[in-house]
């Protein structure tokens, strides 16, 4: 087993690492990963936009956003030039936003346009690139000159079905990182969330890789016989009748994961029910480097019982309240452990969050 530097040695990224045969000094993970800036991310949902300055932290940096009289979406940096008095605090004038401060005036492309005292200003803040595409509005970072609209990760879904679906939103309590790892990890559904929401027998199907995905990583796997569980409970149907579960999990650069578990009655029955298909796409955005936003969309084939307000309910007050508590508790762990030799101990499964570990220390890498 690789042992880790001592502690007067070790930095605070690369204290723990995985050992044995899937890893080796060179892919230490990051304990807090790095921003990725040349990335699309979510950061608000396309409703929630209008004519009233709305203010957010992306990546460490302060954003206001709001929208044209003529409906464009546009985010700039949420400081006054003249003294950082937040923008999202001041008023819209127009198209642009006057100051609350000293009324230093910014047009849409973030130029001031009118200073106090006649001076002529040759200055603004910056305007970040921006697009809308699915139920949210993403932002771009980083090099403006990169930022292509067509490379927005957002998956497309059968066009056939007739979905049911929610938007929704969490504050997670934990590097960006840890969020991506616990999304590629499903094994945690059984014993994080309890045996009425998944099969224990999914936590044992192993998983196979797919190809092709651009600053990702993505698996499938077959588990034959489960319980179908919660997502029968929630459309009428029984929780103990046996099913064949396909799951899907993908991760597209730092910003976006995109999973399903698709359940079909077994070979040889018939049942209405089925097949009971739920989708689900979490857009991240690192707020700080120990918090991060979790947009959230869940698609459903079927009526639920209660409703989808209702689960959105249960989503954000129950299932991902139950990942923000876990992830905190991994948070704080990694911030405060500071014994030599503490190491982490990875197997099979763990494959998809390590190469995702690697895949973001390449981008960071490339950007500098």
């Amino acid at each position: 087993m690789t042992a880790i530097k001592s502690a007067a040695q070790a930095s605070v990224v690369d204290r723990f690492l995985i050992p044995g045969p899937a890893s080796d000094d060179h892919d230490l993970p990051e304990a807090n990963a790095p921003f990725i800036r040349n990335a699309w991310y979510v950061v608000a949902e396309s409703k929630d936009v209008g004519r009233e300055l709305r203010g957010i932290r992306a990546l460490g940096e302060p954003l206001v956003m709001y929208r044209t009289e003529d409906g464009e979406p546009i985010i700039l940096d949420d400081r006054c030039a003249h003294r950082r008095f937040p923008l999202s605090k001041s008023k819209l004038v127009g198209d642009g936003i006057q100051c609350g401060y000293h009324g230093f005036t910014y047009e849409q492309s973030g130029r001031c346009i009118w200073a106090p005292t006649n001076v002529k200003p040759n200055f603004g803040v910056r305007r970040y690139p921006c697009v809308e595409v699915g139920p949210w509005l993403w932002a771009w970072m980083g090099d403006p000159e990169k930022a292509d609209p067509a490379t927005v990760p957002y998956p497309k879904l059968d066009p056939q079905e007739d979905w049911r679906k929610i938007e929704g939103y969490k504050l997670n309590p934990g590097n960006y990182l840890l969020l991506i790892e616990n999304l590629l990890d499903l094994t945690h559904l059984h014993f994080l969330h309890g045996g009425d929401v998944s099969d224990v027998a999914q936590a044992n199907t192993p998983s196979k890789s797919l190809d092709g995905i651009v600053n990702g990583v993505g698996y499938t796997k077959e588990t034959p016989i489960a319980e179908s569980k919660l997502f029968a409970s929630l459309t009428g149907g029984d929780p103990t009748k046996r099913v064949r579960v396909i799951t899907a999990d993908m991760q597209f650069g730092p910003s976006l994961n995109y999973g399903y578990e698709d359940r079909y009655a077994l070979e040889g029955e018939e049942d209405p029910l089925y097949p009971l298909r739920f989708h689900i796409i979490h857009g991240i955005t690192p707020q700080e480097v120990g918090t991060t936003h979790q947009f959230f969309q869940v698609f459903f084939n079927r009526e639920l019982l209660g409703g989808m307000e209702s689960f959105r309910d249960f989503s954000e007050n129950v299932v991902l309240q139950q990942d923000c508590e876990a992830l905190a508790y991994i948070q704080a762990a990694i911030d405060s452990d500071t014994r030599t030799g503490t190491v982490e101990f990875g197997i099979a499964g763990d494959r998809f969050g390590i190469t995702m570990r690697r895949i973001l220390r390449k981008m960071k890498q490339e950007e500098a």
